[in-house]
């Protein structure tokens, strides 16, 4: 690991906090080096892309977001008390159907039509399904998290082309844009 940091006494923590329902202040370093104040409630810890995250509840900003557990510079427990009902609990089977990555983004269903090994997009997407069947290509929908999504379909090059949402080919036709300006 690039970061260097032991992190077994820091993973036993964070899963104590979750099995005791515990708010935790954590002083927080942003991927580009910014550090914030954030009170959590940490409802699970999940290995994915060679990284450990504690998925937390973020009053603030009313979800659960994803902090990297070595990015945690300090924590203690917090006096402020999170309640989440039954029904608001996390549940990290549904989010691993969804997510790419450990990059969130907003929930869509996206649609694509796929030249490569349809294989290879169905289990990148578990809840992908192919809608139609042509001579060279397939049709592929699946509810994801368009920033991870993205991510992926970015590294398809020319296997993949989006076809919905009309809101994501849009960004994807910019982001493609912006690509290719960068080898003029």
């Amino acid at each position: 690991m690039q970061h260097q940091q032991p992190l077994l006494d820091r993973l036993w923590q964070f899963s104590q906090f979750i099995i005791q329902a515990q708010s935790v202040t954590i002083i927080y370093q942003k991927q580009h080096r910014e550090i914030v104040t954030r009170t959590i409630l940490p409802e699970a810890v999940l290995f994915s892309e060679y990284d450990f995250y504690v998925v937390a509840y973020n009053a603030k900003y009313q979800r659960h977001l994803f902090y990297r557990l070595d990015r945690i510079r300090h924590f203690q427990t917090s006096s402020q008390t999170m309640t989440r009902t039954r029904a608001e609990r996390f549940e990290d089977g549904e989010l691993r159907q969804h997510i790419h990555y450990m990059t969130p983004g907003k929930e869509i269903t996206l649609r694509f039509k796929f030249w490569g090994i349809p294989e290879a997009a169905l289990d990148r997407f578990p809840t992908a399904k192919v809608t139609a069947r042509h001579s060279d290509y397939v049709v592929i929908e699946a509810i994801v998290f368009d920033l991870g999504a993205k991510i992926w379909l970015l590294s398809q090059g020319s296997n993949v082309e989006v076809i919905a949402p009309a809101e994501f080919v849009a960004n994807m036709k910019n982001t493609l844009a912006d690509m290719a300006a960068r080898y003029h």
